[in-house]
């Protein structure tokens, strides 16, 4: 028999998903509406530099959206660039189910459900629900169908592959020439401990002068280096790598990779050792999921972290009392 939430079909509701054009805030948003198989369009927000001043007046002021016709069954938004706006249209048309990611500033009214990690310290309630990373849109279907495309690309013979996933500076830490190469020596020390080949990726905020280090230090027939040229093959090492090592700037490859069920190891955990990365770190690290770069090679929880999918079955749960409050006779 199914439950009142799986007799909503999701598939025939329609979604607006509000954009800061943050990729990382972006990926989560359609990490839920994924997860929830509801049909969505991205609204790009463009805000000016004067808007949160007066936000508290008309969230609308200031801000420009390219808003589709009609309206919403489901909004969804992430980061504070986007709280505004969302309060705004939930107040406009108390209808719309409205569901905020990550911590919004001003509370969580009038929303219907907030989704915030652990590390904001934030208690659940019927109507947040916290996770333990962020929310992303790594599956097991997408994983299997990236294997598909990349394993013979980016395939070794008789070695296991460690995936390396490269961020760089970040408004918290620079990452410099020196922590590339620091960075190089443990990968070395971890590829002949295990055995592996590596797939490497670095990106935008890696830095020119460390790419160049990088590429000196981590190179062989044993090595797939991805410097942003030619087709992005993240989900593919996601897919195919036996473990990981991730940068500790970001919060996102940490959390796809955990979503992924893979080892994995974090570089640079000294220089986000404070507050919400500290909370954050030491979560992921008791229940198994990561540990220092440096340290001994270990197993991940058979259960892959899935923080999108606790997202959309409490989003389900609520959607159902949304539902009968404003839609049933």
């Amino acid at each position: 028999m199914m439950t009142p939430e799986e007799q909503i079909d999701f598939s025939k509701l329609s979604a607006w998903i509000l954009s800061d054009g943050k990729a990382g805030h972006l990926n989560q948003s359609i990490g839920v509406a994924e997860a929830l198989g509801v049909p969505y369009t991205v609204v790009p927000v463009r805000q000016k530099a004067w808007a949160p001043l007066v936000r508290w007046a008309d969230p609308f002021w200031g801000v420009e959206a390219d808003f589709p016709a009609g309206r919403p069954d489901i909004l969804l938004a992430t980061g504070n660039a986007t709280v505004g706006l969302a309060r705004g249209i939930k107040v406009r048309d108390p209808n719309i189910f409205t569901v905020q990611m990550m911590r919004p500033r001003g509370g969580i009214f009038p929303f219907d459900v907030v989704a915030v990690p652990a590390h904001d310290r934030v208690e659940e309630t019927d109507k947040v629900v916290v996770t333990a990373g962020a929310p992303n849109r790594v599956t097991v279907e997408g994983l299997a169908a990236a294997a598909a495309v990349w394993t013979d690309k980016l395939a070794f013979t008789g070695v296991r592959r460690l995936g390396v996933l490269i961020g760089g500076t970040s408004k918290h830490a620079a990452f410099t020439v020196a922590d590339a190469r620091a960075l190089a020596a443990d990968v070395l020390a971890l590829k002949k401990a295990g055995g592996f080949g590596l797939l490497v990726t670095v990106s935008r905020r890696t830095g020119d002068a460390q790419t160049t280090v990088l590429k000196e230090l981590l190179s062989g027939p044993d090595v797939f280096f991805w410097d942003g040229e030619g087709e992005n093959p993240y989900q593919g090492i996601l897919a195919l790598s036996d473990a990981l090592v991730v940068t500790a700037d970001s919060v996102s490859m940490v959390s796809e990779g955990c979503s992924a069920g893979k080892p994995v190891h974090v570089f640079g955990l000294s220089h986000y050792n404070k507050g919400k990365f500290a909370r954050f770190y030491h979560l992921l690290a008791k229940q198994g999921r990561i540990a220092p770069l440096g340290s001994a090679l270990f197993e991940a929880p058979e259960t892959p972290l899935a923080d999108a999918m606790r997202v959309a079955g409490f989003i389900r749960a609520r959607y159902l009392r949304h539902y009968l409050i404003h839609h049933a006779a």
